[in-house]
């Protein structure tokens, strides 16, 4: 079946997968689909004219959950967002869910209102990216510390979440008879998720992406609320030819593109930024934050001493954020890093 999304961004062929059953559905044009649970999507992708020598836009594949099975979300005047780079399967999510649904690192149990933001996370299967030369490209493979390494689309319908993926490049395949992989960012909501859409990054060394989309709620006097949020990872280095790039202009190019092309609203931005050093040695991390003004002040390294990782907030009056560093990294190399937003009845009316 071929439909419209109701997120407006996507052209939908559904396709059956796994046996789970959905107690809510979204609209597909005049048709519900009562036991679909995936649909390869194709998000429309924009690219920044600013930036010379980035081609025009091209179709960026994607997949979305439609729509989980489970309650309608519960009316909260807060949403957690966490920002994290999985290391390719090496995060283990769906504990760090669990430890977010038991209070353990919130220090209160969170029913509903969770929006995770992920870095370098996989897809497996015949949809992913292969190179142009039809070879299956560098694989990047990482295990959880428990359990079965999960691609982000097991992952969403294990824990019943909605989920936007944006692949940047192919990941190949783990050995000769493993299916193929390709590697990206992701949108991980148990609130409704629209909207999605890709945003190419300048392309340094790397293919780099970038992925925002709107999630929805209720507040608890029952008036409804929106808000935009969007994950980006940067690159580590720019090409040998001009390698005294990496440390910084590289960055600050595709932060400057993200930025242009995210515009002046709302949103919650979620990034590796992939510094190297300290703060004060990062010039992308600088031209970030003036973007970002109710971004607060938080301590913490991410990886290996370093904070590579942050969450930016750019919030209408009356909404706040507070942000700390997990504990724990559950089996990544990045630690994940925590957001509560607090919505001020006058912030963020649903649109």
């Amino acid at each position: 079946m071929v439909a419209a999304c109701a997120c407006g961004a996507f052209s939908v062929s559904i396709r059956r997968r796994a046996s789970v059953v959905l107690t809510r559905l979204l609209p597909l044009g005049s048709a519900l689909v009562a036991t679909a649970t995936v649909a390869a999507c194709t998000l429309r992708s924009s690219a920044d004219p600013a930036v010379p020598g980035l081609g025009a836009p091209s179709p960026v594949p994607a997949a979305l959950l439609v729509d989980p099975a489970g309650p309608p979300p519960t009316a909260s005047d807060s949403l957690i967002v966490v920002s994290w780079n999985v290391h390719v399967g090496g995060g283990d999510i769906p504990a760090m869910v669990a430890d977010l649904r038991s209070g353990a690192l919130t220090g209160i149990p969170v029913r509903r209102g969770v929006v995770i933001l992920l870095q370098e996370t996989h897809r497996t299967g015949d949809e992913a990216l292969r190179n142009p030369a039809g070879k299956d490209g560098q694989t990047l493979h990482n295990d959880p510390p428990d359990g079965a390494r999960l691609d982000v689309v097991a992952v969403a319908e294990r824990l019943g979440l909605n989920l936007a993926y944006a692949p940047a490049e192919p990941n190949g395949r783990v050995d000769p008879d493993s299916p193929r992989e390709d590697r990206g960012v992701a949108i991980l909501s148990d609130l409704p998720l629209t909207g999605a859409r890709v945003i190419e990054l300048p392309n340094e060394r790397q293919r780099r992406v970038a992925l925002v989309g709107t999630v929805r709620g209720t507040r608890r006097d029952g008036s409804g609320w929106s808000l935009r949020v969007a994950t980006a990872h940067l690159e580590n280095r720019a090409p040998w030819r001009r390698f005294l790039d990496s440390f910084g202009a590289v960055r600050v190019r595709q932060a400057r593109s993200l930025l242009r092309q995210l515009g002046d609203d709302p949103v919650v931005l979620g990034a590796d930024l992939n510094n190297w050093g300290p703060d004060f040695l990062e010039p992308a991390l600088d031209v970030v934050r003036r973007s970002f003004p109710d971004t607060p002040e938080t301590d913490g390294a991410t990886f290996t001493g370093w904070r590579l990782d942050h969450l930016f907030f750019r919030l209408p009056t009356g909404t706040t954020a507070e942000v700390r560093v997990a504990p724990d990294q559950y089996g990544s190399d990045h630690a994940p890093v925590l957001g509560v937003v607090e919505l001020g009845r006058r912030a963020l009316p649903a649109g």
